[in-house]
C-alpha cells in the first residue's frame, strides 16, 4: 500500500496518541501519556522522533526513532532506540510497516548511529535486520536466602523514602550515582524523573540516617528494575533491607548488566540466576561497537591475546585483535576464519550464549570463546 512517510510534530500529538492507544491498549487499560511520560509529551522535540505512514492525510502507522547513547568508561555509543511500533487496527495487513520500518532503519544508519535497539518479537524484527542478543542477568533473592547468609543477623539500618518530582536534591544524587557506573545510559537530569517513573515504576532513596547511599526503581511484580549504591556491598545491603522491610514480600527479582560491580555479591547468595538477552539489536558500525566492548572487557579482566577474523555478509571482514594489553577491531581485505550472515554475527559476538554454543567454531576462531559474549546491555528504564 502506498503511503506518505513524514516526521511528526507537536501538532500531531493527539492523533498519534489515539493510534498508539488503539494499537496497544484497545481495552483502555493504559494510556501512553501516563505509561511512558519520558517519551510521549506534546513537544516538537519528542514528536519529531516519530515517523508516520500517512494515508489520506491520517496517521495509519507509527515508528519512534529515539536518540539514545550508552556510555562505557570514557567512550560513547550512539543508539537509535526504536519504540511505539504500531499500525492502526483498521489498516493492519496492508504492508505499511514494510515501508515504514526500512525507512526508519535507513534514516538511523544515515544519521551516524553506531547501533540500534528495540524490544519485540524476534522474527518480526529479524526481517528488518534485528536479532536478539546482548546479555542481562536476573537474580531472585528471598528472605530464606538472606536468613542463611553469613552476617544475616546484622540487619542493615536503611530506610526507604519515595522520591518525588520536586525533590531536586535527591534527584541530583540519583543522577550522580547513575553516572558513576562503568556502563550507563546517557540521561538528561531535567528528564530524569519521568524516565525513572515510566512503565508504572516507583523511585526510592535508600537512606542510612540522613545520608542517601543509593536508590532503587521498583517496577511491576516486585521487580527491582534498577538498584545503584555507593559500592557493591551497599547495593547488596540495600536489596536485603528492601526484602526484609516488606512483610508481604516473598522475594525480589533484580536485573543487572554484565559490568555491574555487585554481580559477584548477588551470585553468592541468590536463589536463581538467569542469563538472558538484553534486547533486539542491529549493528551499523561493527568496528566501533566491537572495539569498544572488547576494550571494556579487557579493562575489567585479563583475556587471552590473539587475532580472529570474522566475515559478516553485507559488511566485510572484521579483524578482531587483543595484543600487548590493547584491543581493537577494524575492516580488512581477504578471507576470514569464520563466515556468517548479520543475524548470526550478532549472536556470535554478543551472546548471551558463548560463540561455540551458537555455531561450531573452526580452530582459527576458537579464541572467540575467551572474548565473547561482549558486554552489550541496555537498562530497563531506558528502553523505548
Amino acid at each position: 500500500m502506498d503511503a506518505q512517510i513524514r516526521q511528526l510534530s507537536a501538532a500531531d500529538f493527539d492523533e498519534a496518541m489515539e493510534v498508539l492507544n488503539l494499537a496497544f491498549f484497545a481495552d483502555g487499560s493504559k494510556d501512553f501519556k501516563q505509561w511512558i511520560p519520558k517519551l510521549y509529551r506534546p513537544t516538537d522535540e519528542l514528536m519529531s522522533c516519530h515517523y508516520a505512514a500517512m494515508c489520506e492525510g491520517r496517521i495509519r502507522a507509527i515508528v519512534g526513532v529515539f536518540p539514545l547513547a550508552l556510555n562505557i568508561d570514557d567512550t560513547q555509543l550512539r543508539i537509535a532506540g526504536i519504540g511505539g511500533v504500531c499500525t492502526h487496527p483498521d489498516y493492519q495487513e496492508r504492508g505499511l510497516m514494510r515501508e515504514l520500518m526500512p525507512h526508519c532503519v535507513n534514516a538511523a544508519r544515515s544519521e551516524g548511529y553506531h547501533l540500534s535497539w528495540l524490544g519485540g518479537q524476534r522474527q518480526r524484527y529479524g526481517y528488518f535486520g534485528y536479532e536478539v542478543c546482548g546479555t542481562a542477568i536476573q537474580f531472585t533473592l528471598s528472605r530464606s536466602n538472606l536468613r542463611h547468609t553469613a552476617g544475616a543477623t546484622a540487619t542493615p539500618g536503611f530506610d526507604f523514602e519515595v522520591i518525588e518530582e520536586s525533590d531536586c536534591d535527591r534527584l541530583g544524587q540519583v543522577f550522580e550515582l547513575h553516572n558513576a557506573q562503568t556502563m550507563h545510559a546517557q540521561r538528561s537530569e531535567s528528564d530524569l524523573y519521568p524516565l525513572l517513573t515510566s512503565w508504572n515504576s516507583r523511585l526510592y532513596a535508600a537512606l542510612a540516617g540522613d545520608d542517601m547511599v543509593g536508590y532503587v526503581v521498583i517496577g511491576e511484580q516486585s521487580m527491582l528494575c534498577e538498584l545503584v549504591g555507593e559500592d557493591a556491598d551497599t547495593e547488596l545491603a540495600i536489596a536485603r533491607a528492601w526484602v526484609e522491610g516488606d512483610g508481604d514480600l516473598a522475594q525480589i527479582t533484580l536485573r543487572m548488566g554484565p559490568l555491574d560491580s555487585a554481580l559477584q555479591r548477588f551470585a553468592d547468595i541468590s536463589e536463581n540466576t538467569t542469563l538472558t538477552r538484553s534486547g533486539n539489536w542491529q549493528m551499523f558500525d561493527w568496528e566501533r561497537v566491537v572495539a569498544t566492548l572488547l576494550k571494556t572487557r579487557l579493562a575489567h579482566s585479563p583475556i587471552m591475546e590473539g587475532i580472529v577474523s570474522v566475515s559478516i555478509e553485507g559488511y566485510g571482514v572484521l579483524e578482531i585483535e587483543v595484543n600487548d594489553n590493547e584491543a581493537d577491531c577494524h575492516l580488512v581485505s581477504g578471507t576470514a576464519a569464520i563466515e556468517c550472515d548479520s543475524l548470526l554475527a550478532h549472536r556470535l559476538l554478543f551472546g548471551p550464549l558463548k560463540p561455540s554454543e551458537v555455531i561450531e567454531l573452526p580452530a582459527a576462531a576458537r579464541l572467540l570463546d575467551a572474548w565473547c559474549p561482549l558486554p552489550l546491555y541496555w537498562p530497563t528504564q531506558d528502553r523505548v
